[in-house]
């Protein structure tokens, strides 16, 4: 199967300080491949906070629930706090090598898990979504579970900017 890019994120602090303003400071992007096995890309700027392997991160099946896990996995794995990566040692989910963060190849995210991570980075992080193709995983479902684990996410799509 032929495999594209048919989203890419942004990921960006919530606020610049000192002042909080709302200005796009990149601190990664990630761009959504789709084919037999869709996977995340993730590219963060450098250097790195924290070092991570593999760059990529699966989807694990193609329903809205695992795209959100699959975004809040690579949020963690590149942005998440020490009690973050604790909580992913712990359940198995990531690794240390010598300060690199690698990430298993089936990750599971257990219930206290998944709740503390969107707790804990939606309230330092903000998401720009590019929906590149039509037939996108990342749909209007996406961003509503994505909004509703309380992230600020702006969409840069005219049809679904409807959503903001």
């Amino acid at each position: 199967m032929t495999r594209q890019s048919t989203a890419l994120m942004t990921v960006s602090p919530l606020a610049s300080y000192p002042w909080g303003d709302r200005i796009w400071r990149i601190a990664a992007t990630a761009q959504l491949v789709e084919g037999s096995a869709p996977y995340w890309i993730v590219t963060p700027t450098e250097p790195a906070a924290h070092p991570c392997q593999p760059a990529e991160i699966e989807v694990v099946a193609a329903q809205p629930e695992s795209v959100i896990d699959s975004i809040l996995m690579f949020l963690a794995a590149h942005f998440g706090s020490e009690h973050i990566l604790d909580s992913l040692v712990e359940s198995h989910n990531i690794t240390i090598q010598e300060d690199v963060r690698e990430i298993a190849p089936y990750y599971e995210l257990a219930e206290p898990v998944r709740s503390l991570l969107p707790r804990q980075l939606a309230s330092v992080l903000r998401l720009g979504i590019t929906v590149l193709e039509e037939q996108s995983l990342v749909d209007t479902q996406v961003i509503s579970g994505l909004r509703a684990l309380g992230f600020d996410v702006e969409v840069f799509r005219s049809d679904l900017s409807s959503t903001n």
